[in-house]
């Protein structure tokens, strides 16, 4: 019996250590993630790329990336670290940036990472907008001074499936301060808060449901 608690003891106390080191290795692990290896990160708690955050002076845009274009509405920069063109938009008094535009074609996808690898660095959208036309169907996610684009998911024999999916291809992500939905939007059929990754069809009929709690909310005495 004191043999089995022995042994009994020792497998715990080896469980322990073993965890123990697990955690530890976790937190050494310095490696960034895909969006932070290519520049699209957090700066004093508001989302950049490469330091440069929308407000910031325009000046700093030339000065990071002088091989760019300037054209008539913004200062265009073709490839940085393989990633799809970017553009720089200025203030209207051209003093500082109002946004941050970095865009693919749609339907080729040309980021390195996907829906999975933006929920994991940035948490949980505060609003999930839908868009649906004859050609595509997509999903934005908002965050504050941030809109991520996804492109419709496919499921394993390459049928579109109409939903956002941890493997949904990137297809914008913008970063800017003059965005027209804000995490504050009210909840619409077309727009609302996160439901995980579903289908389009379920996310109209939980933001339905979230209008019907809100109406019935208000007309409470």
């Amino acid at each position: 019996m004191k043999w089995l608690l022995k042994r009994t003891l020792t497998a715990c106390l080896l469980m322990g250590v073993f965890c123990s080191a697990v955690v530890v290795v976790g937190r050494l692990d310095y490696t960034p993630s895909k969006l932070k290896a290519l520049g699209i990160d957090m700066c004093d708690g508001e989302p950049c790329f490469h330091g440069i955050k929308a407000g910031m002076d325009w000046a700093t845009v030339q000065k990071l990336f002088p091989h760019g274009t300037m054209e008539p509405k913004y200062y265009g920069v073709d490839s940085v670290e393989g990633l799809p063109p970017i553009r720089f938009f200025p203030s209207s008094d051209r003093t500082t940036v109002s946004r941050i535009w970095i865009v693919t074609d749609m339907g080729t996808p040309s980021f390195s990472f996907t829906a999975k690898d933006v929920i994991a660095d940035y948490g949980i959208p505060c609003r999930v907008y839908l868009l649906n036309t004859a050609r595509y169907t997509s999903m934005s996610v908002f965050y504050p001074k941030l809109e991520v684009i996804f492109g419709d998911g496919v499921n394993t024999t390459g049928i579109h499936t109409n939903s956002l999916q941890w493997t949904s291809p990137v297809w914008e992500v913008i970063i800017s301060d003059q965005s027209q939905i804000s995490c504050t939007t009210s909840t619409e059929s077309y727009i609302g808060r996160w439901h995980g990754f579903s289908d389009a069809e379920d996310y109209v009929r939980r933001n339905l449901k979230d209008m019907r709690i809100a109406q019935n909310t208000s007309v409470k005495p």
